[in-house]
């Protein structure tokens, strides 16, 4: 591990198993949660609407908004329900108690983030079409709660 490709955003002792944390990469807000035998690193800004995805919550195997209850595969990044919110994952290593995170270098192919030049409207008419209302389109069955 070089201090090139790798960068230091905090101890591993700083984490609460289950909650996520914060922390800048090279500019960018990442989003940091640890599980208790592993650890997601991905964009802390929710493509729907912008919410900071470090207050959300693990559920197995998805990460899961705060704000809409919109989930994200932990591994992929990707909404299952909705095709174009994705986000940017980051591998995470653990080395002597830090938390090190790769360096975005480039952007991973098929990787979109927020969409430009769309409109919030035309959404809507596409959650309408199909009987579901934003608040269902990416969530599923279990809400979000804080504890």
């Amino acid at each position: 591990m070089t201090p090139i490709d790798w960068i230091r955003v905090g101890d591993a002792a700083q984490w609460v198993k289950g909650r996520g944390r914060r922390v800048d990469l090279v500019g960018a807000p990442v989003a940091v949660f640890w599980d208790g035998t592993s650890w997601t690193a991905v964009d802390d800004t929710c493509p729907h609407m912008g919410a900071s995805l470090a207050d959300g919550r693990l559920f197995g195997s998805e990460l899961q908004c705060s704000w809409h209850e919109w989930r994200y595969d932990r591994t992929t990044g990707q909404c299952p329900l909705r095709p174009w919110a994705r986000l940017r994952v980051y591998e995470v290593r653990i080395d002597a108690g830090g938390v090190w995170l790769k360096s975005p270098r480039t952007t991973p192919s098929g990787w979109a983030g927020i969409r430009s030049g769309t409109s919030r409207r035309r959404d809507q008419v596409s959650y309408a079409r199909f009987g579901l209302s934003q608040r269902s389109a990416c969530s599923r069955e279990t809400p979000f709660r804080r504890a």
